[in-house]
């Protein structure tokens, strides 16, 4: 035999083994290089998405109309105890694992929901317009339609012609799959490459608590779970069991799509009942159209989305309550029917449901970069799960061994608990943040290197008393070379002094990217007293202020503003057990209410505006909040509130509805600055335009660790690059 026939000879599973392994090796090697393989990769993935559609509906038309209604109904039969059995044992792990992760502390942002999240769901089962299910990726839609039109079918009596053209269709899917599969390691290949050279590992930080139980519980379920329950159901020994779906796991895993390994499935299964001496003509069609069936619900993998919302819950301190816990099965079920990317749409909706931020949407698509391989291993195992035993359970094949079921639930259960109990164990040392994640955050190094900046604190003098000058602030600076600046001293996230004692902030960093830009040096000078911001601004003692400066018709009278940069809605810091009693102003009783300020005309002055029956108390630095629990409100911004109960456990920045109007956000200038002023506008288009303040807004609203751009490690750039220097 020549070396040709040889290697044709070898199993595609081996090949795709050798396809990814290859692709590993070509991304720790070539590093962000690989990026150039991911379009080929990608061509690869749609070529195989092609197949779905057509194969699940023409499927499950075909299947379901073949029928006859007395053998649907006791397909029917056999199935769903399937699929509830399958349920059942999937939540029970999910629900012991989840145990693993820590318990959410109240939440930092409590608002009130959108609603809307029953209409959501609606719009991913209900088909109102297939062919709009169908440009939109609606899985549960596209089956449910199928579903109804399938069973009408079973009562047509001219329906010869089209069973045999979807079968037809159905056999073109099938040979489509087979061509395209024939590529699948020089897909896997680009994939891999794509993963291993571009993946940051380390941008995980707390997270990895989440990624290695969810890929401890997942092989879990999918090796030793699923499979071994199967054994205590149908007469075949685990061994067995796994030989024979081996290739399909592979396959499937290897090509991150469960659809690859149905045919294989199909082809396992058939075998397995011609072992048994079943030689039913129709056992195919049976075992296709309960395939099909299961293809869109039975991948139980996609439940795993319901240990990602306990995870989620916890990162976003936002405890879920017990209603939520109960619930949670029958949503997760509703919303996750289709295929593992499907999953994105249904994490969108359940976050929206329980109110958890928008984040949370990204996170899961970031972290499915890791999770979607273990994932799909599960929905693999679990279609070859509900196909193998409502084949036995319809043949009369299946027979409960009691010993063997004892043996699996109790083995499943303290394999999950064991994973679980190592998973809380760990918790401290992975998931430990600062008390206050804002004391870390620092200045970009690049930045703060280009600038000379001297810091002015409280002891020095504040801004008031710095030296007052005239002339146009513009000539001012670039005379003197040296741009001057009033700032908030605890005023985070836009100007505050971190853990290493360090001014830093948002606007900080904006006054750097602006000195920078003129070519001068900085000076900051703290602002004490708020009231007489203007006067400090007119008398020319700084040329711009900093802190989160809201803008109102009185300011605006008293000095020259910049265009406004950010719009932030009102919020209450309230505490965390009571937050929600604040959603809505108008079911509040304000007498007696005490509501502390911050000491800021504007601030002030909308607080006895909207709380014109409660006792307002003035305070000069909000710091002073945790050790003042006699308050029940204090009134600030979203984003300040978010970032201050971020810092203190047990306190929640609420945002109700009837608030009144977000505040604008601008840099006060002195009032004959013209030029100046323009030249600033100017600028701040420019850094809009550029991505500089998009980049600010993730680091230090969002928490997102800066982008480097230094080339991620690879061998090429690190061992040999190095080398050759």
């Amino acid at each position: 035999m020549g070396l040709l026939a040889r290697l044709s000879s070898v199993n595609l599973s081996i090949w795709v083994i050798i396809g990814a392994l290859s692709g590993i090796f070509c991304g720790v090697f070539i590093g962000e290089y690989a990026a150039n393989l991911e379009p080929l990769g990608s061509i690869y993935v749609m070529l195989l998405q092609m197949c779905v559609f057509p194969f699940v509906v023409s499927s499950l038309l075909h299947g379901l109309g073949s029928l006859t209604p007395q053998m649907a109904l006791r397909l029917l039969r056999s199935g769903w105890p399937v699929f509830l059995l399958g349920w059942a044992v999937v939540f029970a792990g999910l629900w012991i694992l989840s145990q693993g992760i820590p318990e959410a502390r109240p939440p930092v942002l409590v608002q009130p929901s959108e609603g809307g999240g029953l209409g959501e769901l609606l719009s991913l089962v209900i088909p109102s317009n297939p062919f709009t299910d169908l440009t939109r990726n609606y899985v549960p839609a596209i089956v449910v339609f199928s579903v109804f039109y399938g069973i009408a079918i079973q009562r047509s009596r001219q329906k010869e012609s089209l069973l045999s053209a979807l079968e037809t269709f159905r056999q073109a899917s099938v040979t489509v799959w087979g061509w395209v599969v024939r590529i699948a390691p020089f897909g896997v290949f680009a994939l891999f490459a794509d993963l291993a050279g571009t993946v940051e590992i380390q941008l995980l930080g707390g997270l990895v608590l989440y990624a290695v139980l969810f890929v401890l519980g997942a092989l879990a379920m999918a090796l030793w779970v699923l499979p071994s329950l199967l054994c205590a159901i149908a007469p075949m020994r685990y061994p067995e069991l796994m030989r024979d779906l081996q290739e399909a796991l592979v396959v499937a895993v290897v090509t991150s799509l469960p659809i690859t390994a149905v045919p294989l499935i199909i082809k396992v299964t058939r075998k397995m009942l011609e072992e048994r001496k079943i030689d039913d003509p129709e056992s195919g069609e049976i075992i296709s159209t309960s395939l099909a069936v299961s293809y869109p619900i039975g991948q139980l993998g996609n439940l795993f989305v319901a240990f990602f919302i306990v995870f989620a819950a916890y990162y976003a301190h936002s405890a879920l309550p017990a209603t939520v816990w109960f619930s949670l099965p029958a949503v997760t079920i509703l919303s996750t029917v289709g295929t593992p990317v499907s999953t994105v749409d249904a994490v969108s909706f359940m976050a929206h449901w329980l109110n958890l931020p928008e984040e949370v949407k990204l996170l899961y698509v970031e972290l499915m970069t890791l999770t979607r391989y273990p994932q799909v291993l599960v929905s693999a195992m679990s279609l070859a799960f509900i196909t193998i035993i409502a084949a036995f359970s319809y043949y009369g094949l299946a027979r409960l061994h009691k010993r063997r079921l004892l043996f699996s639930l109790g083995s499943s259960a303290l394999l999950m608990a064991a994973l679980a109990i190592g998973g809380r164990a760990a918790a401290p040392y992975v998931t430990t943040k600062e008390p206050d994640p804002y004391v870390s955050f620092t200045l970009d190094a690049d930045l703060k290197g280009r600038v000379k900046a001297t810091v002015h604190k409280v002891a020095d003098g504040d801004a008031a008393t710095a030296p007052a000058r005239s002339g146009d602030a513009m000539q001012r600076v670039r005379e003197n070379g040296v741009l001057r600046v009033g700032y908030g001293q605890a005023l985070i996230p836009f100007s505050y002094f971190n853990g290493a004692g360090d001014l830093v902030g948002y606007d900080v960093a904006l006054a750097y990217r602006l000195a920078d830009g003129l070519g001068v040096d900085l000076e900051f000078y703290p602002i004490t007293d708020w009231a007489g911001l203007g006067t400090a601004l007119t008398e020319n003692r700084f040329d711009l202020a900093i802190g989160g400066i809201y803008v109102s018709d009185k300011r605006l009278q008293q000095v020259r503003v910049s265009d406004t940069y950010l719009y932030t809605p009102l919020a209450l810091i309230a505490h965390a057990d009571k937050a929600k009693t604040y959603l809505d102003l108008a079911d509040v009783d304000t007498k007696g209410l005490r509501v502390t300020v911050f000491r800021d005309t504007i601030l002030e002055d909308l607080a006895r505006k909207l709380f014109p029956d409660a006792t307002i108390e003035v305070v000069e630095d909000y710091r002073t909040l945790s050790t003042n629990p006699g308050f029940d409100v204090a009134l600030w911004t979203q984003l300040q509130a978010e970032a201050w109960a971020e810092a203190n456990p047990g306190y929640s920045a609420v945002v109700p509805d009837n608030l009144g109007s977000p505040l604008a956000i601008a840099i006060p200038m002195p009032p004959d600055s013209s030029k100046f002023a323009r030249f600033v506008d100017d600028w701040l288009s420019l850094q809009r335009g550029n991505g500089f303040e998009e980049g600010l807004k993730r680091y230090w609203f969002e928490g997102q660790p800066r982008k480097s751009d230094a080339p991620r490690w690879s061998i090429l750039n690190n061992v040999i690059g190095k080398g050759g220097d």
